[in-house]
Parts: C-alpha cells; sequence; structure tokens
C-alpha cells in the first residue's frame, strides 16, 4: 500500500474504530473517522479520502445510503468505496452493495492479512482501471427501491426471529433467566436501533393487520402521534382518493399471506401530500403461519414527477414524423420514438441495447469522423444512407447533438433523422432520369447513429 494514503473510516463502535485505525497506521496510512454516513459525507466533501472503509448498519445514515450519495458525487465517485459489516453478511447483502457500486465486501471479523490483501486489490484495480460504478442504469431507481426494502425488512425478520428464539429459551429454561434477559434486551436494542437509522419509514402489525409498531420517521413524516397512529389509525394521513384501495389490499394481503405492495399519496405534517411506495412483508413461525408483518413506506414524489415529465416529453415526440433516437457512446440505442418505428420498420422493443451498425449497415469509418465532428462541435448535421428493417436502401438528414452529463462529459448522442428517399428519388439528373436507385445494401455508407 501506498505511503501517507489517507483512509476515512465510518463505524459508530469505538472497538472497530480502534481497530482499523491501529492496522491501518501501522502500513502507513494517514486514517480519519466518521461515526456515521452523514459526518462521512461532509468531511470526504471538504477533502476527499484516497479510500473509504464504511460500516453498513449506522445511526442518522446508515452504509448503504452513503454508498448511494458517495457514486452519485462527481468528485467522490472515484475514490474506491470498501464495506466491511458484520450485521449485513447474506449474498444478497453483497449483491445489492456492488451493484450500488461498492468496489470490494468484507466480513467482519477479517483477518488483518486478508484484509490488508483485500485493500491492496481494490488499490490495484483502480490504478489499472476505473472505481465501481452504480450498475442500474436510469429509470431503475424504483427497482433500486425496492432491492433496498426487501434487504432492510429481511434484517427486520431476522432479527425478530432471534426475539422469538430468545423468548422460547427463556421458556425452556428458567435458569438461565438473567442471561437470556439480557440477550433479549440487546437484540431488541439493535431491533430498535435498524428501524430508527433506516431511511424509510418502518412499521410493524400483527397477523390480523393491526399496527402494532412505528418507527419516528412516521410520526415525524405525518405530524401524528404515536397514539393516533396505532391500530388502525394509520389510514387517516392517506389521500381520501387512494384510502379504499390501500385498505382492500391490505386486507386481500392479510387474508391470503401474499406481499403487500401499492402506490399512494399520504399527507406530510405540513398538509402537502406525497406519492409514496408501500410494501410489506409477512414473518412467519416454522409451521409457516404468520406471526407479524414488517412494512417499509418510501417517499417516491420526485420519480413520481420525474416519470410524468417523461411521459409527457415522450408523447410529444411520437407525434413527429421524423426518427428521433438516444444512443450511447457505442452506438446502442437507447430510445426509439414512433416515427423511428415507421422509418425503419422495427420496435423499440426490437432495438432496445443493439448496436445501431447492426441496425442500418454503417460505414464504421464514416460513423468515426462524424463522432469526432460530435465530439468537438457538440453537433454534426448530414445526408445518411441507411438500410430498413426489410433490407430496403433509405436516404435520411440527419442531426446530431452530443448530450452531456452533470460533470460536462459526453453522455450521449441525440439524433434526429428525416427520411427524403422519395424526394432523392423525383430528384432529376442531368440526363433528366431520376437520380436515386432503390439497393437492398449501399456500397458505402454514410455516418449513422
Amino acid at each position: 500500500m501506498k505511503t501517507n494514503t489517507r483512509v476515512l473510516i465510518v463505524d459508530d463502535k469505538d472497538e472497530n474504530l480502534y481497530y482499523l485505525e491501529a492496522l491501518l497506521t501501522g502500513h502507513g496510512c494517514i486514517v480519519e473517522q466518521a461515526r456515521h454516513g452523514a459526518a462521512a459525507l461532509v468531511q470526504a466533501r471538504k477533502s476527499p479520502p484516497d479510500l473509504i472503509v464504511s460500516d453498513l448498519l449506522m445511526p442518522v445514515m446508515d452504509g448503504y445510503t452513503l454508498l448511494r450519495h458517495w457514486k452519485a458525487d462527481t468528485r467522490l465517485k472515484q475514490v474506491p468505496f470498501i464495506v466491511y459489516t458484520a450485521t449485513y453478511t447474506e449474498a444478497e447483502d453483497e449483491r445489492l452493495a456492488l451493484s450500488m457500486g461498492a468496489d470490494a465486501f468484507i466480513l467482519k471479523p477479517a483477518e488483518p492479512d486478508q484484509f490488508m490483501a483485500r485493500v491492496r486489490e481494490v488499490q490495484a484495480n483502480i490504478l489499472s482501471d476505473t472505481p465501481a460504478v452504480p450498475k442500474f442504469q436510469v429509470g431503475d431507481e424504483k427497482v433500486l427501491l425496492k432491492v433496498y426494502s426487501e434487504t432492510l425488512i429481511r434484517k427486520l425478520e431476522e432479527k425478530t426471529l432471534q426475539l422469538e428464539e430468545t423468548n422460547q429459551i427463556l421458556k425452556r429454561d428458567i435458569a438461565e433467566r438473567k442471561k437470556v434477559e439480557e440477550a433479549l434486551r440487546s437484540s431488541e436494542a439493535e431491533f430498535r436501533l435498524l428501524t430508527e437509522t433506516m431511511p424509510h419509514i418502518v412499521w410493524v402489525a400483527r397477523a390480523d393487520g393491526w399496527h402494532v409498531h412505528f418507527n419516528q420517521k412516521w410520526m415525524d413524516y405525518t405530524g401524528l402521534t404515536i397514539e393516533e397512529s396505532l391500530g388502525h389509525g394509520w389510514k387517516a394521513p392517506f389521500h381520501p382518493d387512494d384510502q379504499p384501495n390501500a385498505e382492500k389490499l391490505w386486507h386481500q394481503a392479510t387474508e391470503s399471506g401474499q406481499p403487500y405492495e401499492i402506490e399512494y399519496r399520504l399527507r406530510r405534517a405540513d398538509g402537502t401530500y406525497h406519492w409514496m411506495l408501500g410494501r410489506a412483508l409477512p414473518l412467519r413461525d416454522a409451521g409457516g403461519t404468520i406471526v407479524k408483518w414488517f412494512g417499509t413506506c418510501t417517499d417516491i414524489d420526485e420519480l413520481k414527477q420525474a416519470q410524468q415529465q417523461i411521459g409527457e416529453q415522450a408523447r410529444l415526440l411520437d407525434q413527429t414524423q421524423d426518427a428521433i433516437l438516444v444512443g450511447d457512446l457505442e452506438h446502442r440505442v437507447l430510445y426509439w420514438n414512433l416515427g423511428a418505428e415507421r422509418t425503419y420498420g422495427w420496435t423499440a422493443a426490437e432495438v432496445a441495447g443493439r448496436s445501431a451498425g447492426e441496425l442500418f449497415s454503417p460505414d464504421m469509418d464514416q460513423v468515426a469522423v462524424a463522432m469526432e465532428t460530435l465530439r468537438i462541435r457538440g453537433e454534426w448535421s448530414g445526408e445518411l444512407r441507411h438500410v430498413n428493417k426489410a433490407g430496403a436502401g433509405l436516404i435520411v438528414e440527419g442531426r446530431w447533438t452530443l448530450l452531456r452529463d452533470e460533470g460536462g462529459a459526453p453522455k450521449s448522442v441525440l439524433a434526429v433523422n428525416t427520411d427524403v428517399t422519395e424526394r432523392k428519388k423525383s430528384r432529376p439528373t442531368s440526363s433528366g432520369r431520376s437520380g436515386w436507385r432503390a439497393s437492398a445494401r449501399w456500397p458505402a455508407a454514410l455516418p449513422m447513429i
């Protein structure tokens, strides 16, 4: 490991901070500490470290939320992020962390040599390549929230099962009462900590649907007291138009034992309504009987507004006769309007993710020239020769625009192509004949998207 590497360690337990600082300092690192994700973000944004090692279960902001903000920050996303956890230990937990952009996932306690070997491996990967990036795509935010909620609910289930098992031990062996009571108090404290550190509203209900617990975020969000919320009081802040369906689906879930999921509007403490994604899973005992329900509520208001805006924009784009498409920098199709379907014959589903080269049979040397012009000027226009789904030749007038991300880096290409084939066919040559001849394949295609 490089001497004087600045490492930020994030953990809410003194013993973990002490161990990591001693280990990393012994290998020539300069160590900084933070006790939760929010503090880590503030420190890192002032002075980005060379590496971060973070726990997952922490108060104020947990490690998953920290990782998400880290990889979304233009300055911090290049800094390698190592997850070091003793709570989230399942394969699903690791897959979620890696899909969010973590560079390594290490379980506590790790042997010092093994831990440092993983750190050096991450640093070597960074030197030879680039840091890990989130694997979910634009539009997958809702899917990510669902996976995250399922992970958190699974941890709640595990803690509850530990409580149930502890109670059984207490009944079977009264002689171990004091020891078991201590274990029970510890598990309950961890359960409460877990619910309070989540970035979501969390609630618990009995098997019959009677709500028995809400975390503090519910009270802060809705302005209700815990007494007003228990039982069936949770219905009060639902939008009047959404309440009947929410009650109906909840009744069906408790009757059938199937997972509960619904989108609805919830009244905030300030009187405004926000869209929420509500989900709940049943906890069953060894015999398969439901003993409790664990649920989360996630604010998706911004996502709903964005989806609505995108939908309105897409409907407008579908009104034009022009073929409008968006491709990434490797020419893979990301967007394809109805005009493109009419012009080329392929549906949006058929072309999604496919290389434009497969579709249009272009001259890639010409594509390279056009892409260079696009890189320098930010736009390109010209006449293109394409092939449609049936193999017939087309002539289109293309206008390309280079799209950039928030940091100014090239992200994708917006293309607007107008079919001028018929106009070209009817244009006479000096001999009086048409200057266009149909062909299944062009001998030398011009640039395309």
